[in-house]
Formats: C-alpha cells, sequence, structure tokens
C-alpha cells in the first residue's frame, strides 16, 4: 500500500525532533515535531497525554475517536524492560499519528505507515 510521506527533509527533521525529545525530555521537541507532522497533512493537532504506563500494558499507545492519543513518556519508556528502545518509541508515535490522521482501527496499516515513515 503506498502512503503520502512528507518529503525526506521534514521527516528527517521530524524525525530528529523526536529522538531529541526522547533523549533529553524538553518537550519543544515534541511540540516542533508534531508542527512540522502536522503542518504538511494540514490537520489540526490531536491533544497527547503522557503516562507512565497505560491500563493494559501490552499496549504501548492509544488513539480515541476524540482526537486524544495516549503515549507512554519517553522516561518512562526507557525503563521499561520489554521495550525501551527509541527506534520501537518513535514507531509507537508513528503507529498512533496513522490511527489520528486517517482515522482508522487497522493495526497492520498503522504499523505499515510507522515502518514506512520511519525507512525512508
Amino acid at each position: 500500500m503506498k502512503f503520502l510521506y512528507p518529503p525526506n527533509k521534514v521527516r528527517k527533521e521530524i524525525i530528529y525532533r523526536l529522538r531529541m525529545y526522547f533523549r533529553t525530555d524538553e518537550e519543544e521537541f515534541f511540540r516542533a515535531a508534531m508542527n512540522l507532522f502536522f503542518e504538511f497533512y494540514e490537520v489540526e493537532q490531536p491533544k497527547v497525554d503522557w503516562y507512565e504506563r497505560l491500563d493494559d500494558i501490552r499496549v504501548a499507545g492509544l488513539t480515541y475517536s476524540t482526537g486524544r492519543i495516549e503515549l507512554i513518556a519517553p522516561s518512562a519508556w526507557k525503563s521499561n524492560k520489554k521495550h525501551r528502545t527509541q527506534q520501537r518509541w518513535l514507531e509507537v508515535v508513528f503507529h498512533e499519528l496513522y490511527h489520528f490522521l486517517f482515522w482508522v482501527s487497522d493495526e497492520a496499516k498503522a504499523e505499515e505507515y510507522a515502518t514506512g515513515f520511519l525507512k525512508k
């Protein structure tokens, strides 16, 4: 399946800023990445809530029909024994952004989008 991704330069900048947020916990990096991301798609940004863990410990992120996204904070993510890599955190972020952008619950498509965003 083909997806519409931002140009490489924009995508690399988004990924760079998210990586900096993961490393530093400085929220301006996350805000800057989201500004670039949603500016490209011309969509209003969702509200993102950060958690130490979600109720279902098997879940790393959630997107609701109201447009709200729940993610595990980088500080909590790093201490998680199962998924503590930065790469996996980025995959989860893009996976949930896909659900928000396209309002779908198809997990396979969301995984494909996240992987494709990070590959190019």
